[in-house]
């Protein structure tokens, strides 16, 4: 009989689930005594070593160019460090300049221009996110006058504030007059291991020796140097967040990250159960129409998807993070690891039976299907600007009468000073602020891309040596990937931050 029209069990008796076409495109088609020449392996075993050389290159060449444009490019962070392990009664910037300008750079005196201290503002946080919610509310009962008192209430405290009584959060940026400076500093205090690990300096043997211990804040502190990110890339709010806070919210938002991988992995498991129940109520000899059943795990797995994004760029925003950098990096973190096991981890769960690998609606069609709608067709929906066309309401009941009216408004009351005149003012400006962003393009999402490519490449390279199509699936989606992204990046969207960290 052909090979193609049944299957062996583990016993050797044929049974009537047909094979896949795309067994002739994977190492199935071997056949049930298996092959006794070695080499397919060692041609598996010289792709994967090829492609690690071309990783290693490419990376090379990326750290090369971007030491190229750090060359012929000035930014603020250029001239900055990040300094954290300061005690909370380090609140004196003359006392910290004077730290740095003797001991930033051995032997040397630097010039410090500014430093710029992270208060523990966590009291006043909590106000002013209060003040956000009750301005929010204002919004919708504009005549409420409650709202209006406590609101009034906030901003007096605010302002009162006594800035002696604020203490340190133990992180400080430190500005240098010179480039040279921050690079020499760096050199001293981030430029080994010893530094980074045990506060040491490099020490003999081109440094494989530890030195000499670091200076310490008031002989006591020792302090964590690094380079500093660009103001705009700072999150100023969550520098008061102690290292223990930081990494119990970042423990909590991946145990809940978990979770939510666990529930996606039980829907798409029952996805694939339905599959198998009607693959063994239909009729299946002969025919090749229940491969279309695979459509259904294919479909369930990129929905989900969809929901693991979204829910991944939430949590991840609830940690608490120095850098922008470092909250888009955590994003695309665990967007990553939950769709790769969303993607690949169940469907090999529910088919670990060899024998099942090769079937019509079998692990190879299922991985077929998931990866060219995950790779290939949901790439483009990258050509949609969501956030654009989510403000086309606001865009579509704009009129010119409206915007006379609100510069008409704003001008009249502009030298206004009374208390509720001012918070009419401000609730005017914020409505003003929404209707020019209704009309701005979004910016590109990084972490979601980031992730999207991390995971199509991983699937593709783990499911090769079993689907001979993964790597032409990837290549095909990664390239269009690209393709999107550039006359997006260049053509529509808006300019970011700028981060650097």
């Amino acid at each position: 009989a052909d090979l193609g029209d049944f299957a062996f069990n583990s016993t050797k008796r044929k049974v009537d689930f047909p094979f896949t076409w795309h067994i002739w495109l994977t190492p199935g088609n071997l056949g049930p005594n298996q092959e006794k020449y070695s080499f397919i392996p060692w041609m598996y075993l010289l792709c994967v070593f090829t492609m690690v050389l071309v990783i290693v290159g490419m990376n090379q060449h990326q750290m090369h160019l971007e030491a190229l444009v750090d060359i012929e490019t000035s930014m603020p962070c250029d001239f900055a460090v990040q300094v954290s392990g300061l005690p909370s009664d380090a609140t004196s910037e003359s006392d910290i300049i004077k730290f740095f300008q003797e001991n930033a750079v051995e032997g040397e005196f630097t010039q410090v221009v500014k430093v710029v201290i992270g208060w523990d503002v966590r009291g006043w946080r909590e106000k002013t996110n209060e003040l956000q919610q009750l301005r929010k509310q204002l919004q919708k009962m504009p005549h409420d006058s409650d709202l209006k008192n406590r609101i009034m209430d906030l901003k007096s405290e605010l302002r009162m504030v006594d800035p002696n009584k604020l203490t340190s959060s133990g992180v400080a940026v430190v500005v240098f007059r010179y480039n040279t400076e921050q690079n020499h500093c760096l050199e001293r205090w981030d430029g080994s291991i010893w530094a980074r690990k045990l506060n040491r300096e490099a020490g003999s043997w081109e440094g494989l020796l530890p030195g000499e211990p670091l200076p310490r804040w008031d002989d006591t502190h020792p302090l964590r140097v690094k380079r500093a990110a660009n103001p705009g890339d700072i999150n100023w709010f969550d520098l008061s967040k102690r290292r223990r806070t930081r990494l119990a919210t970042a423990m909590r938002a991946h145990a809940l990250m978990f979770l939510l991988v666990a529930i996606s992995f039980f829907i798409t498991w029952c996805s694939n159960k339905v599959q198998q129940a009607l693959r063994i109520e239909g009729d299946q000899t002969g025919s090749y129409k229940f491969q279309a059943l695979s459509l259904l795990p294919a479909a369930v797995v990129s929905l989900v998807n969809v929901l693991l994004r979204v829910a991944a760029r939430y949590i991840a925003s609830t940690e608490a993070h120095l850098t922008i950098t470092d909250q888009e990096f955590a994003q695309a973190l665990m967007m990553t690891y939950a769709m790769i096991i969303n993607t690949s981890g169940v469907i090999i769960c529910l088919n670990a039976q060899p024998r099942e690998w090769y079937l019509q609606g079998g692990l190879v069609d299922d991985i077929v299907f998931v990866m060219i709608m995950d790779a290939v067709i949901t790439r483009l929906f990258f050509l949609v600007d969501i956030e654009y066309w989510m403000g086309f309401w606001t865009r579509w009941r704009l009129t010119e009468e409206e915007v006379e009216k609100l510069n008409r408004t704003l001008f009249e009351n502009i030298e206004q000073k009374t208390p509720e005149q001012d918070e009419e003012i401000e609730a005017l400006r914020d409505k003003v602020q929404r209707l020019k962003e209704a009309f701005q393009p979004g910016e590109l999402d990084n972490p979601d891309r980031y992730a999207r490519a991390l995971t199509t490449f991983l699937v593709c390279i783990f499911y090769a040596p079993l689907v001979t199509l993964a790597p032409l699936i990837g290549i095909i989606g990664l390239l269009l990937q690209y393709c999107i992204d550039k006359p997006m990046l260049l053509r529509w969207a808006k300019r970011g931050k700028p981060q650097n960290a």
